[in-house]
């Protein structure tokens, strides 16, 4: 075996458009020497050594390599250099060889170039890949590390970074307080879920507006609170983070009240009874033993959301109920999804402590006051009892805030509601005691000074029973319901 067919990354078959060389004998290899010699002594060396030129072509991409591979090579001895009248590949003039084809700046070959890029590339969509799916991969304590880690900074999350500065600049430009850690978090909810990210930004602004620009005794009663409105909005961008412990299933379910109600139409008689008096829903037989339409127009008409009371396993498979049950334990047979939903507040107040955000933290915990049946706040962190802070009125805020961008914005299981349809929803939220009656009131008297008196003496002089227009009559209703409202509770302030 040759020294060449030894080493097959010098083979001619590894450089591009080579062709196999036939062996010659070393006869007819010395008469060729010979007669090329004599016709052009020049062409000698680069005649009889055409298979290793080829070689040497090849060996270029590892220059040191061959080098090694010569240094080792036997010196040719007399009796073979007589028959072969060849020099040794030992003898070749190594020097002129790398000059003449670069070897010593290989790495600036454009075809290192170009590979080395095409590997930088790939590395990098690996690293863009990996934190994508970090924050999509639940893992509370990984995600909470990789925020507060400030040392070995990630290229591949900095350029994220710089791309949420870029396409949110104008949305966030007055959110002139966030800091370099404000930006991380921000962007990992986008990485997260956009539709949620988008949310957040949207709360901020309806929370920054009504308080800057609308209702500005607002953030001074904030701030009597004892807390500072930074501090208050920053909760409003991060309210939501604890749904990075959502499965991503439960928050791309597409699926309206209707399918709620079909799904729910498939449990038996008795258990959809069962489910109706548990959640104290009082809906008349003629709708529970009706069609799904007739169901979701009754809980249309009254505002009843079917998520609020169906059970999640009717829309969701078997093994996505078992997802659901690993990650919420006291999740029972019948649980609505809104009852899973639940454990969003809980984890954003911890990832946002763990972020070292203990005011915010407290904040974006109770926002939607699911988690006491007296309607309370739940207890503080010693820190704030010591500082005597109260954050009724901030989470009462964030609350309405909240409810308002997601009631105004197209979502994947709703569209976009009207305006008196959202104060509607707010009052009920009021009545049920989930926030502040009076501060309500003055909530929803500000937003309706962005309804036309033209068009609300309309909805308020028509008479309901003698329209077919369902849209009109159900805006008629709601108006009805936000005036006794406001006429209760201004009266008290």
């Amino acid at each position: 075996m040759s020294f060449f067919e030894s080493h097959p990354f010098l083979a001619p078959h590894e450089i591009p458009n080579s062709k196999p060389i036939e062996k010659a004998s070393e006869k007819e290899a010395s008469l060729n020497a010979v007669k090329i010699e004599k016709e052009n002594p020049t062409e000698k060396t680069a005649a009889v050594f055409q298979p290793f030129d080829r070689r040497i072509n090849a060996a270029k991409f590892n220059a040191s390599g061959f080098a090694k591979y010569i240094e080792i090579l036997p010196e040719p001895g007399e009796e073979n250099a007589a028959k072969t009248n060849v020099i040794s590949a030992k003898q070749l003039p190594l020097r002129s060889f790398e000059i003449q084809n670069h070897t010593t700046d290989f790495k600036n070959h454009p075809a290192i170039k170009e590979s080395e890029k095409l590997y930088e590339a790939h590395i990098a969509r690996e690293k863009a890949e990996k934190n994508l799916k970090l924050f999509k991969s639940r893992d509370i304590d990984e995600i909470i590390s990789f925020l507060n880690n400030t040392e070995n900074e990630d290229l591949e999350f900095q350029k994220e970074i710089k791309q949420t500065k870029t396409n949110y600049a104008e949305q966030l430009a007055s959110a002139t307080f966030l800091d370099s850690k404000d930006w991380k978090i921000l962007t990992g909810l986008r990485l997260f879920n956009m539709e949620t990210f988008e949310h957040s930004i949207g709360t901020y602004l309806i929370a920054k507006n009504k308080i800057k620009e609308r209702l500005t005794e607002i953030g001074i009663e904030i701030q009597h609170e004892g807390v500072r409105l930074e501090q208050f909005y920053r909760a409003c961008l991060f309210h939501d983070i604890g749904k990075m412990a959502i499965p991503d299933f439960v928050l791309s379910k597409k699926a309206t009240n209707l399918d709620w109600v079909t799904g729910f139409m498939t449990l038996d008689e008795e258990e959809r009874v069962a489910i109706l008096v548990e959640k104290d829903l009082p809906i008349p037989n003629d709708i529970i033993y009706g069609t799904p339409q007739d169901m979701t127009n009754y809980l249309e008409k009254e505002r009843i959301r079917a998520i609020d009371f169906v059970p999640a396993k009717t829309l969701f498979n078997p093994e996505e109920v078992h997802v659901l049950k690993d990650i919420y334990p006291e999740m029972a047979e019948n649980d609505s999804l809104k009852s899973f939903l639940r454990i969003h507040e809980k984890k954003s107040e911890e990832i946002l402590q763990g972020l070292g955000f203990i005011l915010e933290a407290f904040l974006a915990g109770n926002h939607h006051n699911y988690k006491h049946a007296d309607k309370k706040l739940g207890e503080k962190p010693a820190t704030l009892s010591a500082l005597h802070i109260s954050i009724e009125i901030a989470s009462t805020i964030l609350h309405l805030a909240d409810i308002q961008q997601a009631l105004d914005s197209n979502r994947s299981y709703h569209s976009k509601h009207n305006t008196l349809r959202i104060m509607a929803f707010l009052v009920d939220d009021a009545k049920n005691e989930i926030i502040d009656s009076k501060l309500t009131a003055r909530w929803i008297k500000d937003e309706m000074l962005k309804i036309t008196p033209e068009e609300l003496n309309e909805i308020r002089n028509m008479h309901s029973t003698n329209t077919n227009d369902k849209d009109l009559k159900m805006r008629h209703e709601d108006l009805m319901a936000i005036e006794n409202f406001l006429e209760k509770n201004l009266q008290q302030l």
